[in-house]
């Protein structure tokens, strides 16, 4: 039996279920099938299709739920780097405790990458599996102190201020001049990696040395040492006012993290800042007196930690509702191909190929039902069919996407409002398995289509049969990260320059497509891409 029978099959026997149950759904669809006689699923193949391509310019990329670093070189898409700044909220209690005689013994950043997993543990050694990390090569990475004033309040326009992806330069001009990740491990600095082992950290001795003694071990992460002789001037010569919230924002403005590529492939992945932190152990004198009331001197050991991100709420880990700010920052080198190809886009009868990149990309935006005056839309309602299911199904250009890494998964949505559509939101599973988009790498034995992404959209044709109105939006297809939980947090960001559309322009982008560091390539709706062209498929039920 072929697929299609067995879905036919499916179908019919889910629909007579559901006419036990959901009666007024279907008279609302204007189907009023009563009683008994032979039904028949069909299935339809759309043919008012049409699918371009839409570059989307600079984004603001300030509170994003999902951040990433690093640079990878990617095929067609040429090479994206992805920096971040941030500043640091008010947290200044622990400067009070530095004295003139503290001596700092290390610095340290630490930021776990983001979407984990314990694989394995063997001896003092954990090994993880990396879910959101890209390529096997390295990228260069400069630490500086950020010199770049980041403010919630915008005086001028009101709100809050919007910091966009391509403002690295207001950045570079303003660091420091030190580079503060100066280690002779160059996989701190020149040759930065993604590794997959738990971080190991040892107990103090009594002078600072590190001992044998395993005190816990870190998820996997970046840990980068930062100079300790430039914290030492910092801190403790300005100790007194870093313990003012009036001044803490003024003298420390945060940190810049740079990224750029090497000599290598690259790496880039996902980050987890909301459980960073940076780090200071210090010892100092400490006076007291003794039980003859006679004062002493003793060596005591103390520690600064500065949280890269602070919630307003406790537990709160949605990075894009922190109290202080990360813009995350990216820098293309984008392939000629790549730029001609969003530049000349054939609205008018759809791309052969659709190109697909995240961070300052571009999408495709797919016109559904639009032709004459929406004339397929309206034979579909008149018919008055009873929708069982409803697909569309895009494929990869295998050919272009040779040295690509190819998304785990797509992401539709409403192109026009700038919203979800229904069958997303009516996924109630945290990683949407319903509405789909996965990659389906396909088998040998011919039942699946290799190398494609499937969205089931059901209720979105549900609601274009049924609706009152004649209408169908445009909808947009990205790229998108695995879904994880943060695809509960997705939020629309400003673009620095609307795009021209009707009903009215598009002026937000998703932020899932913002926050993927990749790129996907796949055929249009066109007759070159012959059987694998862009599809929408219905199934539905009709009396025979």
């Amino acid at each position: 039996m072929d697929k299609k029978n067995i879905i036919r099959g499916l179908f019919l026997t889910l629909g007579f279920v559901a006419l036990q149950s959901c009666d007024k759904d279907y008279t609302e669809t204007g189907n009023d099938i009563i009683g008994g006689g032979d039904y028949d699923v069909q299935s339809y193949v759309v043919k008012d299709l049409k699918a371009y391509n839409q570059a989307y310019g600079p984004v603001e990329t300030s509170r994003l739920p999902e951040v990433s670093l690093g640079s990878i070189k990617n095929g067609v898409f040429g090479t994206t780097s992805n920096s971040i700044a941030l500043n640091f909220a008010d947290n200044i209690s622990s400067f009070g405790e530095l004295n003139e005689t503290a001596v700092l013994d290390s610095v340290y950043l630490y930021i776990p990458f983001y979407n984990v997993e314990l694989e394995k543990k063997e001896e003092n050694i954990s090994t993880y599996k990396l879910n959101s990390t890209y390529g096997s090569g390295s990228f260069d990475l400069k630490v500086y102190q950020n010199g770049y004033f980041l403010s919630n309040d915008n005086p001028v326009e009101g709100g809050s201020n919007k910091y966009y992806n391509n403002s690295i330069a207001n950045f570079e001009s303003n660091k420091a001049s030190i580079l503060l990740n100066d280690s002779p491990n160059s996989t701190q600095n020149t040759n930065v990696i993604f590794n997959n082992k738990g971080i190991n950290i040892y107990k103090k001795g009594e002078n600072g040395e590190t001992t044998a003694d395993l005190k816990s071990t870190l998820a996997p992460g970046f840990w980068i040492d930062l100079n300790k002789e430039y914290f030492q001037k910092f801190f403790v010569e300005n100790r007194t006012k870093l313990a003012s919230t009036d001044y803490f924002q003024d003298i420390f403005k945060g940190l810049f993290l740079q990224a750029s590529p090497n000599s290598s492939k690259g790496a880039i992945g996902l980050i987890n800042p909301a459980q960073g932190y940076l780090r200071a152990t210090y010892s100092q004198d400490q006076k007291s007196k003794d039980a003859d009331g006679k004062e002493v001197t003793t060596k005591v050991r103390g520690e600064i930690k500065l949280s890269l991100l602070s919630f307003a709420v406790s537990g709160d880990s949605n990075l894009a509702n922190s109290s202080n700010i990360l813009v995350n920052l990216m820098n293309t080198n984008e392939d000629d191909v790549y730029k001609q190809m969003i530049a000349n886009p054939n609205k008018t009868n759809g791309d052969d190929q659709l190109y697909l990149k995240g961070a300052e990309g571009s999408v495709a935006v797919i016109d559904l039902f639009q032709s004459n005056d929406f004339e397929e839309l309206k034979k579909l309602r008149d018919q008055k069919v009873l929708i069982n299911d409803a697909f569309l199904t895009v494929h990869l250009d295998q050919e272009v996407m040779q040295d690509v890494i190819a998304p785990e998964r797509l992401y539709l949505y409403n192109f026009d409002d700038g919203t979800n559509i229904a069958d997303f939101l009516n996924d109630s599973g945290t990683t949407k398995p319903i509405f789909g988009g996965n990659l389906i790498p396909g088998d040998d034995k011919g039942k699946q289509d290799k190398y494609s992404y499937t969205f089931r959209v059901k209720d979105l044709i549900q609601n274009l049969i049924k609706g009152k109105t004649i209408k169908s939006p445009k909808l947009a297809l990205t790229v998108s990260n695995s879904y994880t939980n943060t695809i509960k947090q997705t939020n629309f960001k400003s673009l620095q320059t609307p795009i021209t559309n009707q009903p009215t322009d598009v002026k937000t982008m998703s932020s899932v497509s913002i926050t993927s560091p990749l790129g996907a390539v796949i055929y249009g709706n066109t007759e070159a891409a012959g059987k694998k062209r862009m599809k929408l498929e219905i199934f539905y039920t009709t009396k025979n």
